[in-house]
């Protein structure tokens, strides 16, 4: 069920959202970046405090003082945490700040990023007034690698060309074409629905829903620096990773609803990969279910999967397990 949003835009063009928890060491480098902002139309910060049990809300609380017309501060209710796998995440904090947007346009960055183009904003605005039928704006970034202290381009996923639209087969053919910190929003594109406290990868369905709105549009300058971590709940999978590729699956069966099966192949394909992974991970000590993913590739998979090498390895491995051994032959994906 969709949430209604009504918009009354204000003279503010732009809210730009700062996800924050536990980025004491982060934020004032994200913060600052977004302040060093060059642009022509009027916008604010709005910070989502999500109770750190670091000094963040300190350094959130001084930069709201020392900039009280631009700067402000939300703490949110630990009451109304949302947790996704069995693990607590800021999906609250990210949702109710979305959804109490008034301005046009939407700027999100996470605590732990920053951007690097003192222009992104002015850039991403004025081809989204430009393009009045697209809904998102997007730009490169780099990746900090915080173990190395290097930063890496970005993995390739759309090849992002200036100005290039994308449409919704595009989005499918790459699933996450953008990361959340380069994204501008058109507000009134978006809708809020139900499911999205549960899915596993908010922003995913996000995409997908605003897609049948309206293309997406992306600029190739690299704006954005994404601080990788492991504190999501897609990266911090130990102990739990059978659960997050369950997780997976049913995200995609949501995607290829939300497409009208149109890409129903694409989508079979990448569940049968996440089946693929939940063999190996119980081919050891749960041969029953190692079995039963099995069974779920090759259903998926149809005919494509007697011709293929890998599944007919495995099913050797699961049924006659002293041919082949696992070591010897298993790759990431199908």
């Amino acid at each position: 069920m969709a949430v209604e949003k009504n918009i009354n835009y204000t003279n503010t063009l732009l809210t730009v959202i700062i996800l924050a928890y536990n980025h004491e060491k982060y934020i004032r480098k994200s913060i600052e970046s977004v302040l060093r902002q060059k642009t022509k139309f009027k916008y604010q910060i709005l910070i989502g405090e999500d109770n750190s049990t670091d000094n963040t809300l300190s350094i959130v609380k001084e930069y709201e003082s020392k900039y009280p017309d631009k700067v402000k501060v939300i703490v949110q209710d630990p009451s109304k945490k949302i947790f996704i796998c069995g693990k607590p995440t800021g999906r609250h904090n990210f949702l109710s700040l979305m959804k109490s947007i008034k301005t046009k346009y939407i700027g999100l960055i996470d605590g732990d990023d920053y951007w690097i183009d003192d222009f992104k904003l002015q850039k991403q605005i004025d081809l989204l007034e430009e393009n009045p039928d697209c809904t998102l704006c997007a730009c490169n970034c780099y990746y900090d690698s915080e173990q190395s202290g290097k930063l890496y381009n970005s993995p390739p996923r759309l090849v992002i060309v200036n100005k290039k639209k994308i449409y919704e087969h595009d989005l499918v053919a790459e699933i996450v074409p953008f990361h959340p910190s380069t994204l501008i929003y058109r507000t009134s594109s978006l809708d809020f629905y139900d499911w999205y406290e549960t899915i596993l990868g908010v922003d995913f369905g996000i995409f997908f829903t605003l897609i049948k709105k309206g293309p997406f549009i992306a600029i190739e300058d690299v704006c954005s620096v994404y601080q990788r971590n492991d504190g999501s709940v897609t990266k911090s999978r130990k102990g739990f990773e059978d659960i997050v590729q369950l997780e997976y699956i049913k995200m995609y069966s949501k995607f290829d609803e939300l497409t009208d099966y149109k890409y129903k192949k694409q989508f079979n394909k990448f569940k049968a990969n996440n089946y693929y992974n939940l063999v190996f991970l119980k081919i050891n000590n749960d041969l029953k279910n190692a079995r039963l993913y099995f069974w779920h590739i090759v259903k998926l998979l149809k005919f494509k999967a007697i011709f293929d090498i890998k599944i007919l390895k495995l099913f050797i491995r699961l049924y006659f397990p002293g041919i082949i051994s696992i070591k010897k032959w298993k790759t990431k994906s199908l």
